[in-house]
């Protein structure tokens, strides 16, 4: 029997110290609400303790439902959704070069008919890229020269007829043996060859002295003129 008091006596004291606890961490965080519940029911109660007990505690609720509750410190990281806040990564955008813009944009059939020589032709790829690099410098070269004949007639022959024979030469070798796909594919690539060949020569001459798009412009402005001063 003593043994049971003495249990009853230390769970009462547990209960004690636990509920003293909680109403210390409730009156803390409520500490202005609390504090203007006593003084009101000092002003109020007269010097009577019973009615300032009363009025303080009925203050005391009425300030607890109309005061506005702090909002509670959210911890650090604490369910922080990384997935659900994260951006994703964008790749940079980073434009052409005015090279490629211009070739994409003008001679687009020319890089593309170049392409599909090269898939198919593909023991010669290194020979395709050289020619398709030929062409692309002659171009950019004649279009900077509108006088010059000879530049003029061999762009209009890349830019029209290289493409159109390289598609020929691909939808011959639809029906044909490895054998004649070969030699025709080889043919084409020869072909272009000498296209790139006669584009390194018309680029040289247009890049020597003298040759200057400003120079072709003044030969263009002034042909006749001698004769006609005469």
């Amino acid at each position: 029997m003593p043994f049971l008091l003495l249990v009853f006596g230390a769970a009462v004291l547990i209960a004690g110290l636990l509920a003293g606890t909680a109403l210390v961490v409730f009156l803390r965080s409520r500490f202005v609400v609390v504090a203007m519940a006593i003084l009101g029911g000092l002003a109020v109660g007269g010097g009577s303790v019973s009615r300032t007990l009363l009025i303080s505690a009925l203050l005391f609720v009425v300030l607890s439902l109309v005061w506005p509750k702090r909002p509670r410190r959210r911890q650090r990281g604490q369910n922080f959704d990384i997935e659900a806040t994260a951006t994703e990564a964008q790749p940079a955008v980073r434009p052409a070069p005015i090279v490629a813009r211009a070739v994409s944009a003008k001679d687009e059939t020319l890089m593309t008919a170049f392409a599909a020589l090269a898939e198919n032709a593909d023991w010669a790829r290194s020979r395709i890229a050289v020619v398709q690099e030929s062409c692309r410098l002659f171009l950019g070269l004649a279009d900077r020269n509108p006088f010059d004949n000879d530049a003029g007639d061999l762009a209009i022959r890349i830019r029209k007829w290289v493409p159109q024979h390289i598609g020929d030469a691909l939808v011959g070798c639809e029906l044909a043996t490895l054998s004649e796909r070969r030699a025709m594919l080889e043919e084409a690539v020869f072909t272009v060859e000498k296209v790139g060949a006669e584009a390194d020569r018309q680029r040289a001459r247009l890049m020597a002295p003298g040759q200057s798009a400003l120079d072709v412009q003044r030969r263009h402005l002034t042909r006749g003129s001698d004769s006609f001063l005469d």
